[in-house]
């Protein structure tokens, strides 16, 4: 009698550690994330409070009050508010020749115009009707690296964060050149050379600029579902498929990527396609919440096998 309990009490055993391990071999998928508006910088402001009509980013003392620039922003089509916003920022700042040190050293907003103007190019940034979008979610990926809730959400021991994206990292570090590719550019580091035409130039600046307000204000919440990377899929006849010798490079969607299933054997997550914007040739919307229309009807699964291969 003794010995048949000590032998079912190994049998349990042996049949628990297998079931254990063969859980612990199963792709387990991240639980989805909840959208979650990124946190405006006064929280005491009412959602829907009238924002001041100026607002100026960081000048260089009086040096940069000197070159400063401004652009207005309209705020019907991004939050509904019939107001324009007047955003003045320091244009020497964004276009003086610069090296990756030091811009790491730099304000995070000089770092994330410079990091649109690397990955989109000023001519998409101004051509592109969704361009404000393409731009905040861009912006987005970066400042969800310093999540480790978006960048590791099962927890899984072993998982390295995104460099200089860790505890204690910003924007500036965040935007390594080793992964986005474009920050390590002319168009990047050297614009004006980039860009000889000084109306493009200028025009893709302010909608960089644009862009990096609405991002740091929260106008739009979170747009990219917790995204962590993104992709530029092909246009053309070939459009939102891969860009492997790809006609039309530049006039394809954009689709957001994060972490969703861990692939034990590999020890990694697999990405999934979390969100995409469309290029579309054309003026800005000016329809009162017309980019948020177009984010509730935008289909990322569209694009996910070409996004994620």
């Amino acid at each position: 009698m003794r010995e048949r309990v000590l032998l079912l009490l190994l049998l349990v055993l042996l049949v628990g550690g297998l079931g254990g391990l063969w859980l612990s071999l199963m792709p387990q998928v991240a639980p989805p994330r909840p959208w979650r508006p990124r946190p405006a910088p006064s929280e005491e402001a009412a959602p829907d409070a009238p924002l001041p009509a100026s607002y100026t980013v960081e000048l260089d003392g009086a040096a940069g009050a000197a070159r400063r620039r401004t652009v207005a922003v309209e705020l019907a089509p991004i939050a509904g508010r019939a107001q324009r916003v007047e955003v003045v920022y320091d244009l020497d700042a964004v276009t003086r020749p610069a090296t990756l040190e030091g811009l790491r050293k730099q304000a995070d907003w000089v770092s994330g115009v410079r990091l649109l103007l690397g990955e989109v190019g000023a001519w998409r940034l101004r051509t592109s009707r969704w361009g404000l979008l393409e731009g905040v979610g861009i912006l987005e990926t970066v400042y969800n690296r310093l999540d480790p809730d978006l960048t590791n959400p099962l927890r899984k021991r072993g998982v390295k964060d995104w460099p200089g994206c860790g505890q204690g990292g910003s924007v500036a570090t965040c935007i390594d050149p080793g992964q986005y590719l474009g920050m390590d550019s002319d168009r990047a580091l050297r614009p004006r050379e980039a860009v000889p035409d000084e109306a493009e130039l200028l025009a893709g600046l302010d909608r960089a600029v644009a862009a990096w307000f609405v991002f740091e204000e929260a106008l739009l919440g979170e747009i990219t579902a917790g995204a962590t990377s993104f992709v530029h899929l092909c246009g053309g006849a070939a459009y939102g498929q891969a860009q492997d010798g790809c006609a039309d490079p530049m006039r394809g969607p954009i689709v957001f990527r994060g972490p969703s299933v861990w692939m034990p054997g590999q020890g990694r997550y697999a990405l999934s396609a979390l969100a995409a914007v469309d290029f579309e040739e054309g003026p800005a919307p000016t329809e009162a919440r017309a980019y948020v229309d177009y984010l509730l009807g935008s289909d990322a699964a569209a694009y996910g096998e070409a996004a994620v291969r």
